[in-house]
């Protein structure tokens, strides 16, 4: 079965020779010659075409944003960005460091600057409209030459809760969701309105993947970061709007937030979400428990990458893949809790995914 009739299917409840297998690209790059079959470097100088047979080789899916993006993309010029860089965007002093970054210094230092920025954000916003760049097509193009059955999906979808927390910090932002709620709501569904357009701009070139992961991380390892009164009344109706959106081009929507979700599932179900990802047992998200309380929504993840993947063996990796698609059954997408990381080790993502490949039927 090709990836295009497996990822369809899965996303639909059908029956499947295994269920598809979907991540981030390898963060890792020692991975390519494993799954493309080229000799290993020293200079880990892989070529754009090894790069992408390690890709096809391994996953069903990619999201485009990690075609071209990322530490080491699949395709296009692997980052000389080193620990310690900074760089500057919009007034916001970030430090790059690893797989992540982090503010140095804002435009503003209290609420009532922050305010301020928030209701210009709002307004240029409402006023801006999405363009495509200028290559998008050819690169897009060239990407589905280069991966060949792996299908690419539509990039991941902010809902810029979880932005606030970096551009303002919680000393801000805490204080802000207490005394300007509406104001945050307002933002969120400017923010929304903006995808709408884009989504209604350029789904038609995601077409062959069937789901999109739409993102905002609300949660940590014992429960929801935020309210979920102020949830329901902010970020919801945001979510609502993204949602019926990709709903109009028939692409089901899988909702990403890192930690216990539990609290918080029915209000994505009420506001249309299809799915949930990362599921990591570690933060009481077991995908099995979860396919026992939610049978219709499809499942994204479910290898714990801060356990399993992270200090297990192989075999333990085994039996963890073998565990959640025998318990979670039909409308699963498998993967790694959050993405694959660089702490995760290598042979156990190995194993990941040639338990899965093996598991044909």
């Amino acid at each position: 079965m090709k990836s295009f009739e497996r990822l369809h299917r899965a996303v639909n409840f059908e029956e499947y020779d295994r269920p598809p297998f979907a991540d981030q690209a390898w963060p890792d790059i020692d991975i390519v010659p494993h799954f493309s079959g080229c000799t290993p470097r020293k200079d880990r100088g892989y070529s754009e075409s090894d790069r992408a047979r390690a890709i096809q080789s391994s996953m069903d899916a990619i999201p485009y944003c990690f075609v071209y993006g990322g530490r080491y993309p699949v395709l296009g010029e692997i980052s000389e960005v080193k620990d310690g860089d900074r760089f500057v965007r919009d007034g916001f002093y970030y430090v790059y460091h690893g797989f992540t970054s982090w503010v140095e210094a804002r435009p503003f230092s209290d609420i009532d600057g922050f305010v301020r920025y928030l209701e210009k954000e709002i307004d240029e916003t409402r006023n801006a409209s999405p363009q495509l760049s200028f290559d998008f097509e050819e690169k897009l193009k060239y990407a589905k030459k280069m991966m060949g059955d792996t299908i690419i999906s539509y990039p991941f979808v902010s809902l810029y809760l979880d932005h606030l927390y970096s551009i303002a910090g919680w000393n801000i932002l805490g204080p802000a969701i207490i005394e300007k709620p509406g104001l945050i709501a307002k933002y969120l569904s400017a923010e929304a309105d903006f995808s709408v357009k884009k989504i209604h701009m350029d789904a038609e070139y995601f077409k062959e993947c069937p789901f999109v992961l739409v993102y905002s991380d609300i949660a940590h390892n014992g429960g929801l970061l935020l309210s979920p009164i102020f949830l329901s009344m902010a970020l919801k109706p945001a979510l609502r709007k993204v949602v019926a959106a990709f709903h109009e081009h028939n692409i089901k929507v899988i909702y990403h937030s890192e930690g216990d979700l539990t609290r918080f599932i029915n209000d994505l179900i009420e506001a249309g979400c299809d799915g949930i990802n990362p599921l990591a047992p570690s933060e009481n998200m077991d995908a099995v428990k979860i396919r026992k309380k939610c049978p219709n929504l499809i499942l994204w993840g479910g290898i714990d990458n801060k356990t399993v993947l992270h200090s297990g063996k192989p075999d333990e990796v085994e039996l963890e893949v073998k565990r959640v698609v025998n318990g979670v059954g039909k409308g699963l997408i498998l993967g790694s809790s959050g993405g694959v990381d660089p702490g995760c080790k290598l042979d156990n993502c190995i194993a990941m995914v040639e338990t899965l490949q093996k598991m044909s039927r």
